[in-house]
């Protein structure tokens, strides 16, 4: 971890320093520009919405990473009918909701807050996970469900069931968490552009007394 970190943080100087300075500084202004302070404070200005409309897109894709990585998996190794029909339920309610995210780029329609969102997909998780543990069957031990599975399942299903009815996750607190971010990246990139920076070679000063000794010796050449 601490050789990552040393990479991370390599001071070693280069002369693609400016790149650092250049992305650092990108990040800066895109995190002041998604800031949702200019829609909170309905500043009249064309950037405003932005930082609000980002967040659902960026559910979006969470979503369809989480569906495509991982839930179709999971749906590969269930054996028992009955799991797996609830499983295709969830990822087509999953898809659902992705794309109403992406369509409330466009159109103006309640699609929930991040926290109701994030909620509903650890509560149909949880629920799921119930189904499973009660058909659960290992054909070659016959082995009983997991206790620290069972446990995760209870905890999935009511956290999952708080978030959806409590604003636990506001878009606006998640924006804020995503800008703040952001703009420390940025922050730091400038700082270690800065630190990269090569050190200038410092000119040799010439002085009067070896201007007259360069001199002398010319003449010298010419007179032999």
């Amino acid at each position: 971890m601490a050789m990552k970190l040393k990479k991370l943080f390599n001071t070693t100087k280069s002369k693609l320093f400016w790149l650092y300075i250049v992305f650092g500084a990108l990040f800066t202004v895109l995190a002041v520009i998604l800031m949702p302070f200019w829609k909170d404070a309905n500043i009249d200005i064309f950037f405003a919405p932005w930082g609000y409309s980002i967040v659902k897109t960026v559910v979006a894709v969470a979503l369809l990473l989480y569906v495509f990585l991982y839930l179709i998996k999971q749906l590969k190794k269930r054996t028992n009918n009955v799991v797996k029909v609830l499983g295709i339920i969830e990822f087509i309610l999953l898809i659902l909701i992705a794309a109403a995210c992406l369509l409330n780029q466009f159109i103006s329609f309640n699609v929930g807050t991040v926290g109701q969102i994030l909620g509903f997909v650890l509560w149909i998780r949880g629920a799921i996970e119930v189904f499973r543990a009660y058909y659960y069957k290992d054909s070659e031990s016959h082995s009983k469900y997991p206790v620290w599975q069972l446990f995760v399942t209870i905890l999935l299903i009511s956290v999952g069931t708080y978030s959806m009815f409590s604003n636990l996750l506001s878009d606006r607190a998640v924006l804020w968490a995503v800008t703040s971010i952001i703009a420390l990246c940025g922050v730091i990139s400038i700082i270690l552009g800065f630190l990269k920076q090569p050190v200038r070679k410092a000119k040799k000063k010439v002085t009067k007394k070896e201007d007259k000794e360069e001199v002398k010796d010319e003449l010298k050449d010419e007179n032999k």
